[in-house]
């Protein structure tokens, strides 16, 4: 990734898709992807990340990240503190073919025993217009889900936002928010 924009000092970036499937970036990429591009790709350190073969990419906080590679491979990351989340992510992410995901801003919850962790909400739309999502939305948005029936138009697009806020578009072009 070279750049005249002097983003790293920021550990900020953004990504981006054309149209005729050329990527790029301004920035850096999210920790733990870069860390893992770095080890599977045999980067050296300060070599610019290669792009050119990301189709799909979504990012949020605590460096949790969402990528598919044009050969179709996919690698994903969740931030936060709370390994029973990880665990039902990756879960997810082996099961279904991800078309879109989001990342909600970062909470906490309380767990058994008093402990505190730091969770990372999530929704993930897969390719045939399934719906996975973490324990930790918004109840509204967690029911729009759970309660919809089959044969209404499948969710494309989401959002997450502060204060519980986010955005559905469906396939129909109806949207919820």
């Amino acid at each position: 990734i070279q750049s005249g924009y002097d983003a790293e000092q920021r550990d900020v970036g953004f990504w981006y898709i054309s149209d005729d499937n050329s990527a790029s970036c301004v920035g850096m990429p999210p920790p733990k992807f870069a860390e893992r591009l770095s080890r599977e790709r045999n980067l050296p350190s300060g070599a610019a990340y290669p792009v050119s073969n990301v189709y799909y990419m979504a990012s949020g906080p605590l460096g949790s990240y969402f990528v598919r590679f044009a050969s179709g491979e996919t690698w994903w990351g969740l931030g936060g503190t709370c390994p029973s989340q990880h665990e039902q992510f990756a879960q997810i992410m082996k099961k279904i073919e991800v078309r879109r995901i989001a990342f909600g801003p970062p909470c906490s919850e309380f767990i058994k025993g008093g402990s505190t962790v730091t969770v990372v909400p999530w929704v993930a739309i897969g390719t045939d217009g399934t719906v996975a999502w973490s324990s930790s939305l918004p109840s509204s948005l967690e029911r729009l889900f759970s309660d919809r029936p089959r044969d209404l138009a499948a969710p494309v697009e989401v959002s997450l936002g502060a204060g519980g806020s986010y955005f559905v578009k469906f396939a129909d072009g109806n949207f919820k928010c």
